[in-house]
């Protein structure tokens, strides 16, 4: 017995196929949010750097040196400001990707337990014609042994 054809197989396809995108983005979001934070600690380690040079050292100080420090410490901070920036639009992103995943594999769920009661219910009803044909031979078989 092969089973019934799911009348909507081709919808189930294509859920599928979209919770198969789903995935992907949300995996393509996190890496990307993986690589972002990389970059922030990266930065932030840099502007810990900037910190020490300005520290003023033994000896004479130099203005210029200090003078340069100050400049590449407020780049460093403009660019750990715009790279947080960027991880809270990433994050809010990943938020919508992962709300979709959970809509796709939802759908998914759904279309699947309809193709499992569509199942279900065929296989009973198989059983139930095998019974009735059962005892129908058992029926005639009675009469024949009945009436010989």
């Amino acid at each position: 017995m092969a089973g019934p054809r799911f009348r909507l197989q081709g919808l189930l396809h294509l859920a599928q196929a979209q919770q198969k995108q789903c995935r992907a983005a949300v995996a393509e979001a996190v890496q990307a949010e993986q690589i972002l934070r990389q970059h922030l600690a990266q930065v932030q380690n840099q502007l810990q750097q900037a910190l020490q040079q300005r520290q003023p050292g033994q000896g004479p100080v130099d203005l210029d040196r200090l003078m340069e420090a100050a400049r590449y410490q407020l780049v460093l901070e403009a660019q750990h400001r715009h790279l947080q920036g960027q991880l809270v639009q990433l994050q809010q992103e990943l938020q919508r990707r992962q709300a979709r995943l959970a809509e796709a594999n939802r759908q998914v769920r759904l279309l699947e337990k309809l193709r499992q009661r569509q199942f279900q219910r065929w296989q009973a009803e198989q059983l139930r014609w095998e019974q009735q044909a059962l005892d129908e031979l058992a029926s005639v078989h009675s009469l024949r042994r009945e009436n010989p």
